[in-house]
């Protein structure tokens, strides 16, 4: 079986895809930076409209490179926790080291 995933940042975006036919979101904020970390609040949005949908999260502090310094991993943990509790199934992201 294949499974249409779409990109989005926004609540409008994801009722597109859901139209469209996507199976899967990967919710961000801030596409035009390449996808950044989203608010619990818009996948809550998300999940609460599309329970059938599976939401992977893009899990990335700030645009750039992927060279994390500890605090910027602190951060990523953080919010991986939070958004887990928020209702992702699941998760998006990348690190290098220098």
């Amino acid at each position: 079986m294949v499974f249409l995933e779409i990109c989005l940042d926004s609540f409008e975006s994801a009722e597109a895809a859901v139209q469209g036919g996507a199976k899967r979101v990967e919710v961000c904020s801030s596409l035009p930076q390449g996808g950044l970390t989203p608010t619990t609040g818009l996948l809550k949005h998300i999940k609460s409209a599309f329970p059938e949908v599976i939401a992977f999260c893009m899990l990335r502090p700030r645009g750039g490179d992927f060279v994390y310094t500890k605090d910027e991993l602190k951060t990523i943990l953080m919010d991986c926790e939070e958004l887990k509790k928020s209702g992702a199934d699941g998760f998006v992201f990348g690190a290098l080291t220098p």
